[in-house]
């Protein structure tokens, strides 16, 4: 079993929990915003001739690939100082390993927001979507489980 406490682990289930329900509330509010406009018939390389929509689709690409990379940053950044004598208790774990997963979180919730700026933008919520599966899917792959606390752990323990 990692060294990751099991409060840490709740929290960040919790927060997991919290910003992929999100995600379904972006689609929610596209949905009922957009419900009964009529769009514009367009094909989908029509709608990626659009700059705001190339763009955004882009922005979420860079973000899923930044969410691998930006974590692992955090984790090879200087260590923590060490708990001194005065700490009652010192946390039972690296408060990076915390910090590197919410980051990743947060990246992988903007892929969503991206896709639901589209839909506002465009008025088309099909346009969403792709980004929205990406984001959803992500999330689920990053859900805070032993064997994610483990590897963000391996990465403290090299530096």
């Amino acid at each position: 079993m990692s060294s990751t406490s099991v409060e840490s682990r709740r929290v960040l289930a919790i927060v997991w929990t919290g910003l992929l329900l999100s995600l379904f509330a972006y689609l929610g509010i596209a949905w009922f915003v957009l419900r009964g406009r009529i769009v514009a018939e367009l094909s989908w390389v029509e709608w990626l001739r659009q700059p705001i929509v190339a763009g955004l689709h882009l922005a979420g690409i860079a973000m899923l690939v930044a969410s691998f990379f930006l974590p692992g940053m955090i984790m090879r950044s200087s260590r923590p100082d060490p708990p001194t004598i005065s700490d009652p208790l010192p946390a039972p774990s690296d408060p990076r390993i915390s910090q590197a997963i919410i980051v990743r979180y947060a990246l992988l919730e903007s892929i969503a927001i991206f896709g639901f700026v589209i839909a506002l933008v465009t008025g088309n919520l099909v346009l969403m979507l792709p980004l929205w599966v990406v984001s959803a899917v992500a999330f689920l792959l990053a859900y805070p489980s032993e064997n994610l606390l483990a590897t963000f752990e391996s990465l403290a323990d090299d530096r």
